[in-house]
């Protein structure tokens, strides 16, 4: 389910996934935009329809890249829990970049 979460992820543009989808993690971040994805974050965890935690990385050039983290770990997990969680983060990033 991990894998269908990322192909979903990866169909909205404004997204990117961060490293290699294994053991039922996904991590990604709005575009180049650590300051946007903490603020999606904020909101996501302010609506409460799903609950999802963050991390970053600092790269070798020194740059720190911030970005949500999903775990698909749960043996009940389908495609309709997926696609709901995929809905919840694009209303809530249409709400985030609204006139930007």
């Amino acid at each position: 389910m991990a894998k269908y979460l990322e192909l979903l992820i990866k169909s909205d543009t404004r997204f990117e996934i961060i490293g290699d989808v294994t053991m039922g993690l996904v991590c990604f971040r709005i575009k180049d935009s650590n300051d946007l994805t903490k603020r999606l974050h904020k909101r996501l965890e302010n609506d409460g329809r799903i609950h999802l935690v963050t991390a970053s990385v600092k790269m070798p050039e020194g740059e720190e890249i911030f970005f949500i983290r999903i775990a698909i770990v749960h043996i009940f997990t389908d495609e309709a829990i997926c696609e709901y969680a995929f809905k919840v983060i694009v209303d809530v990033t249409n709400e985030l970049t609204v006139g930007q």
